[in-house]
């Protein structure tokens, strides 16, 4: 048997084990990333203790040396595995188009330790990424360890992924959604059973040690009268012209940062732990990626000038940190601009138009979720997100009004995914290419747009390598020939190698003129 006939049998046979590895893997990502969120709370925690204590110049020059030891560390992690800088969502992006590799165990580690020093200290960066790229590492791990074929071990390291995410912000239907809008940009079966699977599992972890009370607690969120509802589409705009405004100032700050500080790189991250002992002295509540601050804005009575500030200064305090290049997300942070963008909203509003007080909350959550699909490209991640995260899924058809008003802005704006802007940008400056890499099998839905509508399997512009195995059309499976005709809802079965995934996803996915 050939190592083409061997693909094609182990994929068919996969449907009988993806259950059990989705659980497999949400288990032990979920405690993994578990273990990393309650050590962070703890570290966290610790740090502002002692922040709030620094009051003589003696203690404040200990405070900053210790801070530039955290940030020569961190950045000699980094030195040692630049696969774990920043995010890690691009990098994992990275990996399952086939042109990143990592080590799974290496990166598994310095993640979690560097993460525990970058996010502990306090600099504006989120949980989140880490936690993803984390799970990812672990699903990989499990792959190498069961000596799997390339397919598997990537359906394994996206269950990874989604149980990272889940076990991060106890949402599993965000998690899963999370990879099939960001990751994978499409909805396949094999990813939506076992990510499922892996998110409800890493979920339920979570939930055994943290309990089950929502991330976010903005009390009672109450609902807009409909006559006012229009305000709604002016937030949403308001939202994409700052996620627009972010996206970019992200990729500036990448590009620009080594500019500015021209020092080893084992020493850009301490730049930024400097200023996050000038934050600590200044805005403490600015600290980390903003989680309490974002509970606090609806009861804490701060004023439309202060939250500016807060505003201006997190925005700029979040580009920092993330152009420094230590290992940290963006998730939480840019969630939490979202909240101060809403409160700051909804109070004049109230000030100016007479809208009701009682409603910041609900600003403020409407403003999470369209600020979080706007920046990301993925608003329906982002609605079931926020809903998931303050346990209230009766803003619905609100959240939707907003993230979708902001997404079409930031189409308007030409402004990509954050996320894919940071992949691109990383490849364009990777120096070390890899080979075509194993063969793996992928599953593609055709859409309605797609330009493989109404085409022959012989006019495909697709690479030479590529096998197209089967086509799927309802319960009818298609032996393909030159002749066969490709319809929208066809799902086709792929044999390829990885060098040449994302090239076929982007002929399948890009759209035809009609």
């Amino acid at each position: 048997m050939n190592s083409t006939e061997r693909s094609i049998i182990q994929n068919e046979n996969y449907k009988y084990f993806i259950i059990f590895e989705g659980i497999l893997v949400g288990a032990l990502g979920g405690l993994v990333v578990t273990l990393y969120r309650y050590l962070l709370s703890v570290i966290f925690d610790f740090s502002t203790e002692m922040y709030s204590r620094v009051n003589t110049i003696l203690e404040i020059t200990v405070m900053f040396l210790v801070l530039i030891v955290c940030g020569v560390i961190s950045g000699l992690m980094v030195k040692a595995e630049p696969m774990i800088s920043g995010s890690g969502i691009p990098q994992v992006e990275g990996v399952l188009i086939g042109k990143m590799r990592f080590k799974w165990l290496r990166v598994l580690a310095l993640k979690f330790f560097g993460g525990l020093i970058c996010l502990g200290a306090g600099l504006s960066l989120g949980r989140e990424g880490p936690s993803v790229q984390i799970g990812a590492a672990m699903g990989q791990g499990i792959a190498r360890f069961s000596k799997t074929n390339k397919t598997r071990e990537r359906y394994l390291l996206t269950f990874g992924a989604a149980a990272g995410l889940a076990a991060a912000f106890n949402a599993p239907l965000a998690g899963l959604l999370f990879v099939l809008e960001e990751l994978h940009k499409n909805f396949n079966k094999y990813i939506v059973i076992g990510g499922m699977m892996a998110g409800i599992t890493a979920d339920m972890v979570s939930k055994f040690f943290f309990g089950t009370a929502p991330v976010f607690t903005l009390g009672e969120l109450g609902k807009l009268p409909a006559r006012q509802s229009f305000w709604l589409l002016f937030l949403g705009v308001i939202l994409g012209l700052l996620a627009v405004l972010f996206n970019r100032c992200i990729i500036f700050g990448s590009n620009n940062y080594g500019k500015v500080f021209r020092i080893p790189d084992y020493l850009k991250p301490v730049p930024a732990f400097i200023l996050t002992g000038i934050i600590a002295l200044t805005l403490p509540m600015l600290l980390g990626g903003g989680h309490s601050l974002i509970d606090d804005l609806a009861v804490s009575g701060y004023g439309i000038r202060f939250l500016i500030v807060l505003l201006v200064v997190k925005f700029v305090f979040t580009q920092f940190c993330f152009a420094s290049k230590s290992p940290g997300g963006i998730f939480l942070p840019l969630l939490c601009i979202g909240a101060i963008a809403g409160a700051v909203y909804s109070l004049i509003l109230t000030k100016y138009v007479g809208v009701d007080p009682k409603l910041l909350g609900f600003f403020i959550a409407v403003s999470l979720a369209g600020f979080f699909g706007a920046v990301t490209k993925a608003p329906i991640t982002g609605i079931i997100l926020v809903c998931e995260m303050t346990g209230n899924f009766n803003q619905f058809l609100y959240l939707a009004v907003v993230s979708i008003a902001a997404f079409i802005v930031t189409e308007i704006c030409h402004c990509g995914p954050v996320y894919e802007m940071l992949l691109q940008n990383t490849l364009s400056r990777q120096k070390k290419s890899y080979k075509r890499g194993s063969r793996i099998i992928i599953e593609i839905p055709v859409s309605l747009s797609s330009r493989a509508v109404n085409k022959t399997v012989a006019e495909l512009t697709i690479p030479q390598k590529m096998l197209l195995v089967s086509i799927k059309r309802g319960d009818e499976e298609i032996v393909p020939k030159g002749d066969t005709i490709i319809k929208s809802g066809d799902d086709l079965v792929i044999l390829l190698y990885e060098s040449d995934l994302q090239k076929v996803e982007d002929y399948f996915n890009s759209e035809r003129n009609l």
